[in-house]
């Protein structure tokens, strides 16, 4: 990496797509019930059920994130990285 925009996408864009991830899939390991029509009965208990269902919105909002927003930042890193190898390469 040459760019320190492209870095910066690619680290801070990278680590919130993996904070997205597992927001959706850590429960759906340890609960019963979907994405969508909520959780229930989980493995921690009443606890764990209240809160898995308290943040399904930020689940879903974050599985748009990464399956939308993820491969645009990808797309516009990879293109500052190129843009900045080729002004390297020209001077």
């Amino acid at each position: 990496m040459h760019d320190p925009l492209a870095r910066a996408i690619f680290l801070y864009g990278g680590s919130i797509s993996v904070v997205c991830v597992a927001l959706v899939i850590l429960p759906m390991l340890g609960c019963s019930g979907n994405l969508m029509t909520g959780y229930a009965a989980c493995a921690g208990g009443a606890g764990a059920t209240s809160a898995a269902n308290a943040l399904l919105p930020l689940s879903i909002s974050g599985a748009y994130f990464y399956l939308f927003a993820g491969p645009v930042l990808i797309a516009l890193a990879l293109f500052i990285e190129r843009s900045a190898t080729r002004r390297k390469s020209a001077a």
